[in-house]
């Protein structure tokens, strides 16, 4: 495992042709919501009595979500696998958007907004469920055939989501953890950028989106 800068990273993954960014609830409460046992097993989270209310949302992590949006609107990550219920990315209502939501892999489905601009959404899987099987098979897809799997905000405490970043192993991918801290997952990955995820979508987004450097 090599440390890398944000500069490596980018040209690892401007070399990539297929990456994937595979994400947990860490994003959300970086940008200032909310953990889901999939970042913190150790916290008190009533999930069925957690609801959004999306017109209520803080600026700033509607921004973050649409720098998501814009970064999968450019093909800078193809397919985005989250394992967050907490499905802000819904909020940005843009009708513009619809195509690149569908880029985005909701593993355990999301919480019920009271205000969500979709009509059709994945339900909330709870931990001991049966997940999603369609989801499931596009997930494994899509880690299947990526080069470069970016990991971040996801701790391996849910099975078996903590085993699915594994697979790229079997192809010729690369893994790279994202974490201002030490992360389980970086005894498996090949490169690990010590910096917050929100700081280097932002970094992505204005080198390679605001200043056209992708087509």
């Amino acid at each position: 495992m090599y440390k890398i800068s944000v500069d490596d990273f980018i040209n690892i993954l401007t070399r990539s042709d297929y990456p994937v960014l595979f994400i947990g609830s860490g994003y959300d409460y970086i940008i200032g919501y909310r953990y889901y046992y999939d970042y913190r097993s150790d916290g008190e989270i009533d999930i069925e009595k957690t609801s959004l209310i999306c017109r209520e949302l803080d600026r700033d992590i509607i921004n973050g979500y649409e720098t998501l949006l814009d970064l999968l609107e450019h093909d800078v990550f193809k397919y985005m696998i989250t394992t967050s219920p907490f499905c802000l990315y819904r909020c940005c209502d843009d009708a513009d958007k619809n195509v690149i939501r569908d880029k985005i892999v909701p593993l355990i489905g999301c919480i019920d907004c009271m205000d969500c601009p979709i009509d059709k959404f994945p339900k909330l899987t709870m931990i001991g469920a049966e997940l999603d099987h369609k989801l499931l098979v596009k997930a494994l897809t899509e880690i299947m055939i990526s080069d470069l799997l970016i990991i971040s905000g996801f701790n391996p405490v849910l099975s078996p989501l903590n085993l699915l970043p594994l697979l790229i192993h079997y192809g010729r991918g690369k893994i790279v953890v994202i974490e201002t801290n030490y992360n389980p997952y970086l005894s498996v990955a090949d490169y690990w950028l010590q910096l917050s995820l929100p700081k280097t979508l932002n970094n992505i987004h204005v080198r390679l989106c605001k200043n056209k450097l992708v087509s």
